[in-house]
């Protein structure tokens, strides 16, 4: 690996141009699901989803019915839901915003673009932004806290695919269920609900997306890590009683328990009267946290008599977290050999390309961050 160039004369661009002092750029590709932009997105981000084989495990004829089934009856009633949270997936302007922080935070040598699964912008969307950058090398950030074969070995596989097709190189980081800064930030949102409960002892309750135990059964290895993350942030209050519960079960078959809705009323039956319920699953707001845990989970516990309902919000763009995000980066660049640690430390950057830079990824996913 070659450090930094010799510097060339003075009154060339390349000695007012930080980026090239290095002999590559380096490409970040930010791989979460995806969704809905709009009502109408949402028959065929469900047709994505639900047909792909990491998710429903059956053969291709039953994903394309489950599908199909899905799109014609179900999305009608799904895009009913996503009106009370403004119409489309919050994920999009959210995301925006962190690719724009994650990028300041790792300074011009990188550059950062979104690669969703199951909307666009998809892999090769994504590779051919970061190709157009000058980067043939791109780490792989799979922003899922916690390892599941339905949702990070999926986006893996695709942005793999993507990646030969293009000739990029990848790098990959791992997950990060217990990750210190990472767990600091899932803190910091439980911290500014116990603010507003001042004078009352709350119950933690950390939810997560559930998953079939048949995928657990053939060896998915996120429940274990989900158990992971509740251990290390209950760690942080130890004077709370907390417990884990999981959301947003979907079909017929058994899934992860105990379900959100039965923790909910255990804790009403057991006299308890104040809960704050942090989604630890997800790295920032979507239709899970905005519309299920705000909407739906906070009536049923109104309708439960608990009284004090909070709920902490997603790590988002907290400073703990895109520290977490930019420090796997810096890791796989480094194992992969196109750096050394000086090297991928960022360098300052002015104020017109930090507006430039979230105004690009605003207009990248469609809608301009706040």
């Amino acid at each position: 690996m070659q450090g930094p160039t010799t510097q060339p004369a003075v009154g060339t661009q390349q000695a007012h141009d930080p980026l090239t002092a290095y002999e590559f750029r380096i490409g970040v590709a930010w791989l979460n699901l995806g969704g809905p932009a709009t009502p109408a997105a949402l028959p065929g981000f469900l047709r994505s989803m639900l047909s792909d084989p990491s998710i429903v495990n059956a053969p291709a004829p039953v994903r394309w019915g489950i599908s199909r089934w899905a799109a014609a009856f179900r999305a009608p009633r799904v895009a009913n839901h996503y009106r009370l949270i403004g119409g489309a997936s919050p994920l999009f302007s959210e995301t925006a915003r962190q690719l724009a922080v994650l990028e300041q935070e790792l300074g011009p040598r990188f550059s950062v673009a979104a690669a969703f699964r199951h909307s666009p912008p998809r892999a090769e969307q994504a590779l051919a932004q970061l190709a157009s950058s000058g980067c043939e090398r791109v780490v792989a950030f799979p922003a899922y806290p916690q390892h599941s074969r339905g949702t990070t070995d999926s986006a893996l596989r695709d942005l793999r695919a993507a990646a030969q097709a293009l000739g990029i190189e990848l790098a990959t980081c791992p997950s990060f269920p217990a990750d210190s800064l990472f767990i600091d930030a899932l803190a910091a949102g439980i911290e500014t609900c116990l603010l507003r409960a001042a004078g009352e002892r709350p119950h933690l309750l950390f939810s997560s997306h559930g998953l079939p135990l048949s995928a657990l059964r053939r060896g998915d290895p996120y429940g274990a890590q989900v158990e992971r993350t509740a251990a290390a942030l209950a760690s942080r209050f130890p004077g709370l009683p907390s417990s884990l519960a999981f959301q947003s079960r979907l079909g017929p078959m058994r899934w992860m328990r105990p379900y959100l809705t039965e923790e909910l009323a255990r804790l009403a039956d057991a006299g308890v009267s104040s809960v704050i319920v942090a989604p630890i699953a997800f790295v920032c707001e979507n239709f899970e946290t905005l519309y299920e845990l705000d909407q739906e989970i906070a009536a049923l516990a109104a309708d439960l008599g608990i009284s004090t309902f909070l709920r902490a919000p997603a790590p988002g763009t907290h400073p703990a977290f895109i520290a977490c995000a930019a420090n796997a980066v810096r890791r796989a660049a480094h194992d992969a050999g196109w750096g050394d640690a000086q090297e991928l430390q960022p360098t300052p950057r002015n104020n017109a390309q930090d507006a430039s830079h979230i105004a690009a990824h605003g207009a990248a996913l469609g809608s301009r961050p706040a």
